[in-house]
């Protein structure tokens, strides 16, 4: 069984995206020279990646007695005066690496609606400036405020939380931009079971292939394109969601704008859904794919394995999806 260590690094302060990019790959150099050092031989695999707010480092191995001398060792990791060299060179690196905006007009659409409740602009990803002031201390920063999660024996785990209590809180926007219906909706995640909700309800809503997206907005119209994408931003789960339309659609939905709540409420296959969700949540291995993403952004805590997340799975009912769409404050521009 696959063993497995995450380090996040949410952005703080002044620290830009940037900024943040440099240290992912500053930083998993720094492991990848410790592993080469303490680890030699031992099959560990590093991945690491940056979104607008945050970056998360992960750790692959094999052999479950290394979790623990690993996660200390890379604890203690620290920038020093002598790896500034290796930050200036590194620095061009990124700065090759985001010289080509390789976002399509519907990605720019899909990620727009974060700006409006998250101050979170994809672009910032491709910024062709980095400040390198100051960047040790900010590094080291970001080292001091990390959260670690770990999964071994079926269980995932915190190892350190860095966040303070979320209370749960709802947004959600749909507009009309161009020949697209796009928007999101987001939740500040203060229980597993809210995480799994909502993970449902972007499942029916537009990633099953009998979604709500394509019942109402595509099949009518002869359409193909439309589908939700989940983001963890902080301590909230967002999603987003992009329909493409006609001239006729988007008429009707300009009269009669439709609400996730009445979408959720003439859900008449609840059974058939909720199955369908867990058949695709167990198609791969869900606390590491599906979970811990936003596991170790939030401010939940416990142990996680398989057998409570089907439980809760099979928990969910159909006054959560009225509860969860009561909850929606829709603002739609015309």
């Amino acid at each position: 069984m696959i063993n497995y260590i995450a380090f996040s690094f949410t952005k703080t302060g002044t620290i830009t995206t940037q900024q943040l990019h440099l240290f992912e790959h500053c930083f998993s150099i720094k492991i990848t020279n410790l592993i080469e050092r303490r680890f030699k031989d031992k099959g560990i695999i590093i991945n690491a990646e940056t979104f607008t707010e945050s970056c998360i480092i992960e750790i692959y191995c094999s052999e479950i007695e290394l979790l623990s001398p690993l996660i200390a060792a890379i604890e203690s990791v620290r920038f020093d005066v002598m790896d500034l060299l290796m930050i200036e060179d590194e620095k061009k690196v990124v700065l090759q690496e985001v010289y080509n905006v390789d976002l399509t007009e519907e990605d720019k659409y899909l990620y727009l609606p974060l700006t409006y409740f998250s101050n979170e602009d994809i672009l910032d990803l491709y910024e062709q400036r980095i400040e390198t002031k100051s960047i040790l201390i900010l590094f080291n920063d970001l080292i001091s405020q990390c959260n670690i999660a770990y999964f071994k024996n079926g269980v995932l785990r915190k190892e350190k939380n860095a966040n303070s209590v979320i209370l749960p809180s709802f947004k959600s926007k749909w507009e009309i931009k161009n020949n697209y219906i796009i928007g999101c909706y987001s939740m500040g995640i203060s229980s597993l079971k809210q995480l799994v909700l909502c993970k449902f309800i972007s499942f029916i809503f537009g990633k099953s292939s009998d979604s709500l997206i394509s019942r109402e907005f595509l099949n009518p119209y002869h359409l193909y394109l439309g589908y939700t994408l989940d983001l963890s931003i902080k301590t909230s789960f967002y999603t987003l969601f992009l329909i493409e339309t006609t001239q006729e659609s988007r008429k009707k939905f300009l009269d009669n704008p439709l609400r996730l709540k009445e979408l959720l409420i003439g859900l008449v296959d609840f059974k058939k859904q909720l199955l369908a969700f867990k058949t695709y949540m167990f198609m791969s291995d869900p606390l590491l794919l599906e979970i811990n993403r936003y596991y170790i952004k939030s401010s939940l805590e416990g142990d996680i394995n398989m057998n409570l997340l089907s439980n809760i799975i099979d928990s969910i009912t159909y006054p959560d999806l009225e509860d969860f769409g009561e909850m929606c404050d829709v603002h739609v521009e015309k």
